[in-house]
């Protein structure tokens, strides 16, 4: 199979289990954001228009299966293709710890998102502003250690796939080492 047939069928899975994952425990009550972190991988490793294909896929999805009345999640993905793609035209990201302020900053802009439509139907009562920003805190937090886990996972199931990887195996610039090494005299 085509390295580019793969590939679609990859992040179509991805984007279709985050998306029913997302919404199958959403249904007996409980909160995890999976749809954000999985866009912030896809844009990371296989860049913005991808990502942003995959992230009108999936907020689409999702918003349609909530059965909302204004669909939100897109530009809720949108702020994490445009914070994920800043963040890896400016690093250069070698290593999977280096993903976290990425992460941090793709799920940060979601949640900013998030608080401001939650302003605009709620209103700007005090009780109401801190319940938002204290769920926006909860859930960026969240999504920064899922982003963290399922990039991963998901560049050791796409490497065994043949798949191109994010950092598990991504390599610096030529002359250009993470860690100086140490000269031992031999």
């Amino acid at each position: 199979m085509k390295v580019r047939t793969l590939k679609f069928w990859f992040i179509l899975t991805l984007m279709l289990a985050g998306s029913t994952l997302e919404l199958g425990l959403g249904l007996f009550g409980i909160l995890l954001p999976v749809l954000g972190p999985l866009i912030f991988y896809v844009t990371m490793v296989y860049g913005w228009r991808t990502g942003v294909v995959a992230a009108i896929g999936g907020a689409l999805w999702t918003d349609l299966a909530c059965g909302r009345d204004f669909p939100i999640l897109p530009p809720v993905m949108a702020a994490v293709v445009l914070v994920t793609w800043h963040c890896r035209r400016r690093n250069e990201i070698s290593e999977l710890p280096d993903m976290l302020l990425p992460a941090l900053a793709a799920s940060g802009a979601a949640e900013a998102v998030w608080l401001a439509a939650g302003l605009l139907r709620f209103g700007w009562e005090p009780g109401t502003i801190w319940s938002l920003v204290a769920r926006g805190i909860w859930l960026t937090a969240l999504e920064m250690v899922i982003a963290f886990f399922l990039c991963y996972w998901l560049d050791k199931a796409a490497d065994r796939l043949g798949l191109p990887v994010g950092v598990t195996r991504r390599q610096t610039r030529p002359g250009h080492r993470r860690w100086p090494q140490v000269r031992t005299g031999r």
